[in-house]
């Protein structure tokens, strides 16, 4: 069968793999620790799909996440395809996104330079026969037929390290459209090499040096090198006619969210996109602004495809046939236990008036206390509430009246759904999630968007009590706040704010709290009722700053042992001492 796509001499080895006679194999490697740990894993898991849980399990780091996330599908699920359409795969690594090919097209070739790197990925889809695995550098190989789709993730970058030429690049692109049908598309993926991460002090991705790609790469010449916005399309233009570029967030790595240029071009996703926090995969992120908020400034500009972390672009040499992206974005949420996983379309209405959000579960499995129902409601183009304090909690002369002034209204709204049970005031289930993130105030409306979930009422002072500690969680993402917010503690603030409408917050209400949001918490994030209990617990004990201090001496010391206790644990005895004090 490979007889029929390559000219090269060619053989298979014992692994299944198929190599090019006299070539050598490409001296690329996450390590021989990895691929050992890799090599064991696939042969010890039953499910080796690209959504499987079970691979999962076996995440303990970041080269493991990058290989066994099912994440990684992610980034191209949104797209629907011709499944007959013959597929190249440049650069399959350890066989990630090789599965997700297999599983979605008849017939797949893919090409891997390093021979272990090409043995591991026929062994993630060993039970696959429509799937060939060529280890070989791919510019050596001379192939008879054309292809429909060449997916190229994560690789093109790698091309002035491993392609000898004046511009090792130019000769790969030109490779990508000789090698492609007259009516081909090519599915590039690459980080940004003027990415808003590394702004803000995020690590190069590939020279591990900050600031590296925003100078031009001058510190490792001929090593990987990425590419901005408009050079980027400039060189695809060169060989393709028609070009969509395509926005993973935070990144095409580990992509939550796939936004179309359109919608990024004509709606407001500055606050959508700051939902998507950058990683550093490096060292422990430690941003010099908020890019929450720096967002919302990018989109209002309308610069989201110079900032955006990284591309996915899809190029046709005429027009861009086989693939298709029908919505404006795909948003998934695999974060939660299995059973709360799902996805969500923006899409035009069918009057073509205005967007449309469709939300729905990805599973069919039993979810307990807490429904999800699948919903459709319109795009909100505005800025929530959550934003709104947000940028007063940014303030260094607001009190914290001022501060948490805007959410008024909401409280005022609630009061009206609620009915009078035994002197409390109490909402359906369905408003358990109408926190500040999920509000907007249009017109003097009030309005709830992403009310998916139905549990058990809830009043309305747990409800005012869960809006401000969820709030105050995600204020902490930002690197500074009002000071007069910085040294008090989280229940203190609650009190005071809650105060404001009249409600009284006593030490039976905090613990009725901890218990509530353990159990939702547990239930749809996972992790064990008692030790969520206590977190929560220390996070409404703790100054606000004391805990930032805390998370970032954790994240800097999670990888360490010290005398056979890890540092989470030496962290969480600290924190136990602190709040017991």
């Amino acid at each position: 069968m490979i007889e029929t796509w390559i000219e090269n001499a060619i053989k298979i080895n014992d692994d299944r793999v198929f190599e090019l006679i006299g070539e050598a194999s490409i001296a690329y490697s996450d390590g021989h620790d990895v691929e050992q740990y890799l090599d064991h894993v696939f042969d010890t898991c039953k499910d080796l799909g690209s959504e499987s849980a079970e691979l999962e399990t076996w995440i303990k780091n970041w080269p493991s996440e990058y290989h066994l996330s099912q994440k990684r599908s992610q980034l191209l699920k949104g797209f629907d395809y011709d499944q007959s359409s013959s597929v190249l795969e440049v650069g399959c690594g350890c066989g990630a996104i090789s599965r997700y090919l297999a599983e979605t097209f008849d017939n797949v070739v893919s090409v891997e330079g390093s021979r272990t790197r090409a043995r591991l990925a026929r062994k993630r889809c060993r039970d696959m026969d429509n799937i060939m695995f060529v280890s070989a550098p791919f510019q050596k190989i001379r192939f008879k037929r054309k292809f429909d789709i060449i997916f190229c993730v994560g690789v093109f970058e790698y091309s002035g390290a491993f392609v000898e030429g004046d511009d090792p690049y130019e000769i790969i692109m030109r490779h990508f459209s000789d090698y492609l049908a007259e009516d081909g598309v090519l599915i590039l993926a690459i980080e940004n090499q003027f990415g808003l991460k590394y702004f803000a002090s995020a690590s190069e991705d590939h020279t591990k040096t900050r600031y590296d790609g925003l100078e031009g790469y001058s510190r490792f010449p001929n090593k990987a090198r990425t590419f901005g916005y408009h050079e980027l399309q400039s060189r695809i233009l060169r060989h393709f006619s028609s070009v969509k570029f395509y926005f993973p967030f935070p990144d095409y790595k580990i992509p939550d969210a796939v936004l179309s240029e359109t919608m990024c071009e004509e709606y407001n996703v500055g606050e959508l996109l700051g939902n998507f926090p950058s990683r550093d995969y490096l060292r422990p992120s430690r941003p010099n602004f908020s890019e929450k908020l720096t967002w919302i400034g990018i989109a209002k500009n309308q610069q989201v495809p110079f900032f955006a972390h990284s591309f996915l672009v899809v190029a046709g040499k005429k027009t861009i046939e086989h693939v298709t992206f029908r919505d404006f974005a795909v948003i998934y949420n695999t974060n939660r236990t299995k059973a709360y996983h799902t996805k969500m379309r923006i899409s035009r209405s069918p009057d073509q008036e205005h967007l449309v959000v469709t939300k729905t579960p990805l599973n069919q499995t039993e979810q307990g206390a807490v429904q999800l129902t699948p919903y459709t409601e319109n795009w909100h183009n505005g800025e929530s509430l959550h934003h709104s304090v947000l940028i007063a909690a940014m303030s260094k002369i607001a009190d914290i009246n001022t501060i948490f002034a805007a959410c008024r209204p909401w409280h005022e709204h609630l009061v009206t759904l609620a009915e009078e049970v035994n002197g409390d005031k109490v909402l359906s289930g369905h408003y358990v999630d109408a926190i500040w993130k999920n509000t907007f105030i249009e017109d003097g409306q009030v309005v709830f968007v992403d009310q998916q979930e139905q549990g058990q009422p809830i009043t309305v002072k747990m409800l005012v009590m869960r809006a401000i500690f969820q709030f105050l969680v995600l204020l902490r993402e930002s690197p500074s706040m009002s000071s007069k917010l910085r040294w008090k503690s989280t229940a203190n603030i609650m009190k005071t704010v809650a105060s404001q409408w009249g409600i009284k917050i006593n030490r039976r209400d905090l613990r009725e709290f901890i218990t509530c949001e353990a159990k939702l918490h547990s239930l749809t994030w996972g992790g064990r009722v008692r030790f969520v209990r206590w977190h929560i617990f220390c996070t409404l004990a703790l100054h606000q700053k004391t805990i930032v201090y805390l998370k970032s001496i954790l994240t800097q010391l999670r990888a360490v042992q010290f005398y056979g206790h890890s540092a989470k644990y030496l962290l969480t005895r600290i924190f136990y001492r602190i709040v017991k004090s």
